[in-house]
């Protein structure tokens, strides 16, 4: 399953102290190399979401123990026949866990930018952007009421989804973001050879996941995992 979260905004200092306490050492080491605070933030609820998916799917309570293998992918030292996937962004975080390789990916929405996109999109891709671009002229960038997503163009979705998706399929590949995506088109929630990669669409980010599993989002809200944590608690 899917687990994510898109509370940051409500987590202040003092919250983030009671999070503290749900914390491994280990993980609370990692996150404290990180020099922003909205890094650290992330960092530990990443790690907070995986206990709470393991608990509610497994029944583990024990404090994950994650290394990183040779190209750079966490794992779980505790039971490597199941797979796991952290991301995160200003907008949220996501993490995924399965009984086979899995790879997430959670962007907020980016504007296109074309030197950037000629480093990970198709010609198809590229030609898509172009008729969008057609069409948010035409619409004149208005604001509708009626609009799921208020203040974000069409160009700006496809050109984030794309890269979601494509990273998603490099981190469940192991190969991050080193293998040629100019060549490499993905066709959105279309399963091939037992693989899906989808993109999911909210207001203000994209979430894209890549896995052999049939995908089930689960929202988790600050009080629903602090809830989680507390039960959890007596294992640190």
């Amino acid at each position: 399953m899917i687990y994510y979260f898109d509370d940051l905004n409500r987590i202040n200092e003092l919250k983030e102290r009671e999070l503290d306490r749900y914390i491994s050492n280990e993980r609370a080491i990692y996150a404290s190399r990180f020099k922003f605070r909205n890094g650290r933030i992330q960092i530990k609820i990443a790690y907070l979401l995986l206990r709470a998916a393991l608990y509610l799917e497994y029944g583990i309570k024990e404090p994950p123990q994650i290394l990183m293998n040779p190209n750079g992918k966490p794992y779980l030292v505790t039971d490597r026949n199941l797979y796991f996937n952290f991301s995160h962004c200003k907008e949220g975080v996501v993490c995924g866990l399965s009984r086979q390789e899995i790879g997430v990916d959670i962007q907020e929405y980016i504007d296109f930018d074309v030197g950037t996109a000629r480093m990970f999109m198709t010609n198809d891709e590229l030609k898509k952007i172009g008729e969008l671009t057609m069409l948010d002229e035409l619409r004149n960038f208005r604001e509708i009421e009626t609009d799921p997503f208020p203040g974000v163009t069409e160009v700006q979705k496809e050109f984030t989804k794309i890269w979601a998706l494509k990273e998603s399929y490099g981190k469940y590949s192991s190969q991050g973001i080193c293998y040629d995506m100019t060549r490499f088109q993905i066709e959105d929630g279309v399963r091939k050879e037992n693989l899906i990669s989808k993109s999911f669409s909210y207001k203000k980010y994209v979430l894209a996941v890549t896995t052999h599993e049939n995908i089930k989002l689960v929202p988790i809200t600050i009080h629903e995992l602090m809830h989680l944590c507390e039960g959890l608690r007596e294992f640190y």
